[in-house]
């Protein structure tokens, strides 16, 4: 009754009766609520095949009780959850990391409190990050083999699942289009002058094409009448609004897995110190891309860049999404969290210590020992795994337990 009251405020915990019988048990017991929605367009998620998975568990085990249902529905989430996890080290094996290297890069991204808390909810996000790991997968098998029946097959599952999963999920259709033209252009950079003007000149239709009906897609939110400020103009305010630091911490926090009603100075100083080798991260991603040099323990870089588009597209859909919002009713509706790029987890993960890796390579040929760098680069591995699971403990027992259980 007081959810509000005690979601806005940091450290607040819910009153618990002393006696048998719980606070407000009793009115919980009258039952006097309508049995109908009350919101009139209701808010439903049309698209989502969770809730219809979800509905069929509801359906068939009706005669059960409340938390029976309930917690069948979390373990569809934990399913899901597990075949992430799953295909994370399969990618990373892909990719070319040794077998203990792909098994720690899984752990770590096990471990990720996000990702953990969101494994073990209702929620329909869980089938689109399912549906992003498996076009990573595709994607990769695709880099890997060459297209194929089983690698393609993947790619349009994904697509599928991930369209019938929530609306951001039209974002992997991009990615997939993405592939095929850098396949098609591995197929005719070596043929003659004319079988590429001929391919180039069906590319230009079919962009134009897509144009065409981006433009139809688009005129449905941005008519004359959707907003009283002008697309630009729109666009300016919505920048100056969304892209400060204090949005990019609170995002960068979330993502993470925490909130503002979970804060300790624990937290605080942990996620600097993530921001920090995060930084130093992405320094050796740089150097990775633009040194000709092969570092033998890492993935080709290929696989890089195809991580960091995939980081890229979900960052660029989300944003416009977002901003699509803001233009039609003048306000953050949905806002940045950082939850919205658990997709890319293990993406994100794998570059970070790729990039890692690549500075320990470095730092081991300045002082010559290059023939020590895989296995510092193992420990580095070690020690991050180390440091998500205590992140990960200490939100368990020193949060979420303190906050909602004591």
């Amino acid at each position: 009754i007081s959810y509000d009251e005690i979601f806005d405020n940091s450290y607040n915990t819910f009153s618990f009766a002393s006696g048998y019988e719980g606070e407000n048990e009793s009115l919980v017991d009258k039952n006097s609520w309508n049995k109908y929605n009350e919101y009139s367009p209701p808010g439903i998620a049309s698209v989502s095949l969770y809730h219809h998975l979800a509905s069929l568990i509801e359906k068939n085990f009706g005669e059960q009780n409340i938390f029976f249902r309930y917690n069948l529905i979390r373990i569809l989430s934990v399913i899901m959850g597990a075949l992430f996890v799953y295909l994370s080290y399969l990618i990373a094996r892909n990719i070319g990391f040794s077998q203990k290297i792909s098994l720690l890069l899984t752990a770590i991204v096990a471990f990720q409190p996000r990702f953990s808390i969101y494994s073990a909810t209702i929620n329909y996000d869980n089938l689109l990050i399912l549906a992003f790991i498996i076009f990573t997968l595709g994607g990769v098998l695709m880099l890997k083999n060459n297209p194929n029946w089983k690698n393609i097959l993947l790619i349009v599952f994904s697509v599928l699942l991930g369209f019938f999963s929530k609306g951001t999920g039209i974002v992997l259709l991009v990615g997939g289009a993405l592939l095929l033209a850098y396949f098609m252009y591995l197929k005719i950079k070596d043929k003659s002058l004319n079988i590429k003007l001929l391919m180039s000149f069906m590319f230009i239709c079919l962009t134009i094409c897509a144009t065409i009906f981006l433009a139809i897609f688009l005129k449905k939110y941005f008519s004359t009448d959707a907003s009283e400020t002008g697309l630009f103009d729109s666009l300016g305010k919505y920048l100056s609004k969304n892209f400060t630091l204090g949005k990019f911490r609170l995002s960068s926090r979330a993502y993470w897995g925490t909130l503002t009603w979970t804060d300790t100075w624990f937290i605080t100083y942990a996620i600097y110190i993530i921001w920090i080798i995060q930084t130093a991260a992405a320094a050796g991603i740089v150097f990775f891309i633009s040194s000709k040099k092969k570092i033998e323990y890492l993935p080709e870089k290929k696989y890089v860049i195809f991580f960091l588009g995939m980081l890229l597209l979900l960052q660029v859909a989300i944003r416009l999404v977002d901003w699509l919002f803001f233009y039609t009713t003048g306000k953050i509706v949905t806002g940045v969290p950082g939850r919205y790029f658990i997709p890319n987890l293990t993406a994100h993960i794998i570059l970070v210590f790729v990039g890692i890796g690549t500075l320990i390579e470095k730092i081991a040929l300045h002082y010559k020992k290059s023939d020590l760098a895989e296995k510092y680069f193992e420990r580095s591995l070690i020690v991050g795994l180390i440091l998500m699971m205590t992140f990960m403990m200490y939100i368990i027992f020193n949060v979420i337990i303190y906050r909602y259980y004591l």
